[in-house]
């Protein structure tokens, strides 16, 4: 459950978000890189899920309703959510489809809430006695949520950093009646250095994700 909401999920949110102008014109099996990247990560990470999911079940031999703690409510709307994804991308309009806009809010929102729900569900299942889990895990989920949320932020800041400088070239080339050629011959030069730094910063965050996670499986390890 863990390597497919912390690990796959996160990342594929992270590509859908924010990688979505890269590889421009570029394909991989047919579809943008990002969307091939995204899907599968999603798919990979539904697998995981669905897996752990009736592992926990039948190691529970089914729903206990002797607790008061919401880990298992939640968990199931989370897993529920994350099987209404791919459902609902068979139905994905047409990119130039009027209701496409209204499509791709929807995916976004229950995407989020999913995850969302997903880690608040991971918090709840510290506090379960079955767990075995010490106070430590928290501090490690905690670290986890702040640091995804400060790779969100740095890429959010630096997309809108590199469009506001091309913007500001275009302006003065085009006062000093220069035209668009410079903008042309050094744009490309540029467009690298900006996606050679957000690929580096993905690869930094993605090893981060690999070494929290290991952390949490030793954790549960011991406990």
């Amino acid at each position: 459950m863990l390597t497919g909401w912390i690990g796959f999920v996160t990342l594929g949110l992270i590509f859908a978000r924010h990688f979505k102008s890269s590889w421009d014109g570029k394909t991989l099996c047919g579809v943008k890189i990002w969307f091939a990247i995204h899907r599968s990560f999603m798919l990979t990470a539904l697998v995981f899920i669905v897996i752990a999911f009736i592992v926990i079940f039948v190691h529970k031999n089914g729903w206990n309703s002797q607790t008061s703690n919401p880990h298992a409510v939640l968990g199931c709307i989370a897993t529920a959510l994350g099987l209404i994804q791919p459902i609902m991308a068979l139905f994905r309009p047409a990119a130039d489809h009027p209701k496409r806009y209204y499509f791709n809010w929807i995916h976004f929102l229950v995407g989020n809430a999913a995850h969302l729900i997903a880690i608040i569900t991971i918090f709840f299942a510290v506090s379960l006695a079955s767990s075995g889990l010490n106070k430590d895990f928290y501090w490690f989920m905690a670290i986890f949520v702040i640091v995804y949320l400060l790779f969100h932020l740095f890429f959010q800041v630096h997309s809108w950093s590199a469009e506001r400088k091309k913007n500001n070239e275009v302006k003065m080339l085009d006062l000093a009646g220069r035209g668009g050629n410079a903008t042309q011959n050094g744009a490309p030069e540029k467009i690298l250095v900006n996606e050679a730094l957000r690929v580096i910063f993905l690869g930094i965050f993605a090893i981060f994700l690999a070494v929290i996670l290991i952390t949490m499986y030793a954790l549960i390890g011991v406990a």
